[in-house]
């Protein structure tokens, strides 16, 4: 469609090709996760908003969260893995591809973590939209997603290892931490997660 009207598998490949040796050249330390939609939709209402930021009292939800948008447990898996590299004293700002759907949310979402118990809470800065048309950094993040989209599709099992000759391997070999930095949230993952949440329901 559109300009790449009439490209081949191969000319589909080259382009993806390219696109990674530009990622390889420039000091970009990536991570990624995604999120198993059929997982997510199997968990209760309160879970979802508990992993998208919704507030609870004893056990009892009180506000906030987004229930319908798994993107946020992502969103909250960004901050805490890249507030992490930062040491004490030191505070990252953040750059996100302009959303009406999500960017509003987000904002709310950052302020509250910030404002959290969070131990890194004081390392993050701003969070700020931006243009991917106009910023390389975004559209670098975009090809990241994509092939962290592609690569779970195929191995929905990807928690174990990212094999170095598929593109996701390729892309990413500058990562400091592959099996800190890229995860699949999945039921497993999830159940981890929320063991703190069950425990606190199950007494009520």
């Amino acid at each position: 469609m559109g300009e790449y009207a009439g490209w081949t598998k191969s000319d589909c490949q080259s382009l993806l090709d390219d696109l990674i040796a530009v990622l390889k050249r420039y000091p970009i330390w990536p991570f990624g996760s995604a999120v198993v939609a059929s997982d997510w939709n199997a968990l209760t209402l309160d879970e979802r908003r508990f992993l998208t930021g919704g507030s609870f009292l004893a056990g009892e939800y009180k506000d906030g969260g987004a229930p319908t948008k798994p993107y946020f447990a992502a969103f909250l898996f960004a901050l805490q893995n890249v507030s992490s590299y930062y040491k004490k004293g030191r505070s990252v700002d953040f750059m996100m591809d302009e959303s009406k759907n999500l960017e509003g949310y987000a904002r709310i979402y950052f302020q509250k973590i910030k404002s959290s118990s969070f131990e890194r809470a004081d390392r993050l800065g701003s969070l700020s939209p931006g243009d991917s048309k106009e910023q390389p950094g975004l559209q670098a993040a975009d090809l990241l997603a994509y092939l962290v989209l592609r690569t779970t599709r195929e191995a929905p099992e990807i928690n174990k290892e990212i094999e170095d000759d598929t593109p996701l391997g390729r892309a990413v070999g500058k990562a400091r931490n592959l099996k800190q930095d890229f995860k699949l949230f999945n039921k497993r993952a999830f159940d981890q997660i929320l063991v703190a949440l069950r425990g606190r329901e199950s007494k009520t």
